[in-house]
């Protein structure tokens, strides 16, 4: 009977794409509970991966993915079994391909700390998908959103989410340049919502500069103080209710900024309420690949951050460029 943890036979590329989603699922979460040596157990003694790079554009920075290869075993992988006879054993897929399956005999415990790692990843992509909507696309504007109880019912997200679409496309219509937004809800302590998030392609007739004379917080009249102009969205307040915005300083930092409204207790509620943890535009641009699975010498050698799998340098685009025409590493 053929050996079905065997992978003598199975192509070059189809083995480092396995290897490449594993790298990055232990990568993306600390909480993993596959021990280090996982990845390397599901590699034949006969395979050895080259370390390979990728590199991103985010608007003007580049963020450079140095991805380790796989150490050289003495022996293939043949499966985990619980030394726990004591407790409930139940099988565990954890990995597959087309050309064959990856089963562990897991604890209850090991399936608990399974979905807590895959919580803790799915945290981590919305933020590098929030972060990449931020950075690629040219937004101005930083901006709360509330809802006046008066006007809608503060406890209906899926309802703001429609209404909300629904007025920028009343909006766009007929204008050269439309309205895109990237938004992330956030629960006050009553469960009503409100959101933050980024605007780009509102007209100056659109908005409307706050002055110290009106009822604002004290937190916006020091901005206003400070020179930093503060503005209401008209048509947003009387549809919706509050508003306020800033312009954006910085495109990278602002997109950093954004990114801390992800937390658990947004994906517990928004999950609850069968809403996403952001609403965006369509549209929207995304990061650019640049280079993509290269086994050359990466011409990076000061690094961010390093673990066991992966090295992270991000930098301006211009200096990337420099590196790859013989510049300063």
């Amino acid at each position: 009977m053929k050996n079905p943890y065997s992978y003598a036979d199975v192509p070059d590329r189809e083995l480092e794409k396995l290897a490449d989603k594993w790298f990055f699922e232990r990568a993306r979460s600390a909480e993993n509970p596959f021990r280090p040596s996982f990845a390397d157990d599901i590699l034949s003694g006969q395979k050895l991966l080259h370390d390979v790079y990728n590199a991103y554009a985010y608007g003007d920075t580049v963020k450079i993915v140095y991805i380790k290869c796989a150490r050289r075993l003495e022996k293939p992988f043949t499966g985990f079994y619980s030394t726990e006879p004591e407790k409930r054993v139940i099988p565990k897929t954890i990995g597959c391909s087309e050309y064959f399956p990856l089963v562990r005999l897991c604890t209850l415990d090991d399936v608990r700390k399974c979905e807590n790692a895959r919580f803790s990843q799915s945290i981590s992509r919305t933020k590098a998908r929030v972060f990449e909507l931020a950075a690629c696309n040219e937004f101005q504007y930083f901006c709360t959103f509330t809802q006046d109880e008066k006007l809608r019912d503060r406890f209906d997200l899926s309802d703001f989410r429609k209404d909300f679409a629904q007025l920028v496309r009343n909006i766009n219509r007929g204008r050269e340049t439309k309205i895109k937004y990237l938004l992330i809800p956030e629960q006050h302590k009553n469960g009503a919502w409100h959101m933050h998030g980024l605007l780009s392609g509102l007209q100056s007739d659109d908005l409307r500069p706050f002055e110290l004379t009106e009822n604002i917080p004290e937190r916006l009249k020091k901005m206003i103080r400070s020179g930093t102009a503060v503005y209401d969205w008209t048509r947003y307040r009387r549809a919706f209710g509050y508003f306020t915005c800033t312009e954006i300083e910085s495109r990278e930092a602002c997109a950093k900024y954004v990114t801390k409204y992800i937390s658990k207790d947004l994906q517990k509620t928004v999950r609850e309420s069968g809403e996403h943890l952001f609403f965006a535009s369509q549209g929207l641009k995304g990061r650019q690949t640049l280079i993509k699975n290269c086994a050359d010498p990466c011409p990076v050698e000061k690094w961010d951050f390093e673990n066991d799998f992966i090295r992270i340098s991000e930098m301006p685009r211009a200096a990337f460029e420099g590196l790859q025409n013989g510049g300063s590493k």
